[in-house]
């Protein structure tokens, strides 16, 4: 990480992909965003990856060493296949990094994007210089990220940091995994947007945004919904301080970014909560890096696996 090579970071949405050319130290020399395609076929992704990416490297006119490559689902431990992919469902066990060297003759590194956000995190945003740091992405779904002395924790099989998946009632409301009571099933977007509807009867339906600029303004409703979030993240939260004893847990994604209030009474909730000589010293922090923490994250997965 010491010299300034560029990688190539992609980060694939399953509405847009983002592609970027980034150095050593964090810094984008050039990206460029395009829509995924409607069909969701791996064949047709490919192909406008491939051709995004050699477009912008046209047009930037550097010499890139590596490929970093986030996407959305389950990586196999060896990083080599998407084994599941839930925005993607017809992807099972997919060659991608394989395919992408092959087409780029460049090497490419493949991870889940949760753990590439936390990487992105841990070098360059609201994790850096931290030993030990968890990450939450709470959005339409609940993702997670270890990094452990700047280097991910993957588990066994590759599939550490399932942290949406924190059970916290096994009778609970129903996760997008088929089971009941995880983490995901209480804060992710479907469950924001049911406590918003309840709440919002008539009118439009206000966006994470919106509904964080209420709560600041006072609104009772946009209140409630944040203290029913952080309620609940703050459940998942005390078992990860108490199993990891992290310096912080850092928290992205677009249901709870741009939400002041909310990371308040987590922060109070966190404290009421867990065990005082554990909890003491943790920071409860937003996101460092914002939209661009995706395409960053998959840049820095070729900077882990070259340290």
């Amino acid at each position: 990480m010491r010299d300034e090579k560029q990688v190539i970071g992609i980060d694939l949405g399953g509405t847009n992909f983002k592609i970027a050319v980034v150095t050593s130290d964090g810094r984008i020399l050039a990206e460029r965003v395009t829509p995924t395609p409607d069909s969701h076929e791996w064949p047709d992704i490919h192909r406008a990856l491939v051709e995004s990416t050699q477009r912008l490297l046209q047009e930037c006119e550097v010499a890139p060493t590596s490929v970093g490559f986030a996407a959305p689902g389950i990586v196999d431990e060896a990083r080599e296949r998407i084994c599941l992919a839930p925005n993607f469902p017809t992807w099972k066990n997919l060659p991608v990094r394989v395919e992408l060297e092959e087409a780029l003759k460049l090497p490419v590194t493949l991870d889940n994007d949760v753990n590439a956000f936390g990487l992105a995190e841990a070098y360059w945003g609201a994790g850096k210089g931290k030993r030990y740091l968890v990450c939450l992405a709470v959005g339409t779904g609940v993702g997670g990220a270890i990094v452990l002395h700047g280097k991910l924790y993957r588990g066994m099989r590759g599939a550490a940091a399932e942290l949406g998946h924190i059970l916290l009632n096994e009778n609970g409301p129903l996760c997008s995994c088929g089971q009941r009571g995880h983490l995901e099933a209480y804060v992710g977007r479907r469950a924001f947007d049911e406590l918003a509807t309840r709440l919002f009867p008539t009118g439009e339906l206000p966006a994470p945004r919106r509904m964080a600029e209420l709560a600041m303004q006072g609104d009772k409703r946009a209140l409630e919904i944040h203290r029913y979030l952080a309620h609940y993240l703050a459940l998942g939260c005390v078992s990860l301080i108490h199993c990891f004893n992290p310096e912080a847990i850092v928290i992205g994604g677009g249901t709870v970014l741009e939400s002041p209030y909310l990371f308040k009474a987590l922060r109070a909730e966190l404290k009421r909560l867990t065990i005082a000589a554990v909890h003491e010293g943790v920071e409860v922090l937003p996101s460092g890096l914002g939209y661009l923490a995706g395409v960053l994250g998959a840049a820095a997965l070729c900077l882990e696996a070259r340290d």
